[in-house]
């Protein structure tokens, strides 16, 4: 937690020195996209802990800290705003929200394909021992059936 708080700081000033020596925000790309994806493992922390198992999730002081690392991280972006509105070009910051939502529906659906190509994963193992546990039963039952011929 304190480590996304500290990487979208550091990030968030940097932009601003870019901007105030009066450079593009196109120059910093890189480290607006840090603070939008620390933000968004943040978010996904705090939402991990609210859906904990069955919802019984003690709360703590971490999470008073989250959510002050959260609020931190918002007044950076309302400042990194109000730069794009000043000093970026016409509808910067619309086209900046619109990405935004592109690349956390691309982050989604790679999501959903990592965890389909997983369970793929797991499906064809468990059928694969499965199956070598029915074969080694069954070699194992005619060996048996050959020791009690053997016997008889």
């Amino acid at each position: 937690m304190l480590a996304e708080l500290a990487a979208a700081n550091a990030a968030f000033s940097v932009v601003k020195k870019f901007v105030q020596n009066g450079k593009s925000l196109a120059d910093c790309a890189s480290q607006i996209g840090i603070i939008s994806n620390n933000k968004d493992k943040l978010n996904h922390k705090l939402t991990a802990k609210k859906n904990g198992f069955f919802g019984l999730k003690p709360k703590t002081a971490t999470d008073l800290e989250e959510f002050l690392a959260l609020e931190k991280i918002r007044e950076n972006e309302a400042e990194l705003k109000q730069l794009m509105i000043y000093t970026g070009r016409a509808g910067l910051y619309d086209s900046w929200l619109m990405f935004q939502k592109e690349a956390r529906v691309k982050q989604r659906e790679a999501e959903r394909e990592a965890q389909r190509v997983k369970d793929d994963l797991m499906f064809k193992a468990s059928v694969g021992i499965a199956v070598v546990i029915f074969l080694g039963g069954l070699v194992g039952f005619f060996y048996f059936v050959i020791f009690l011929k053997g016997h008889l």
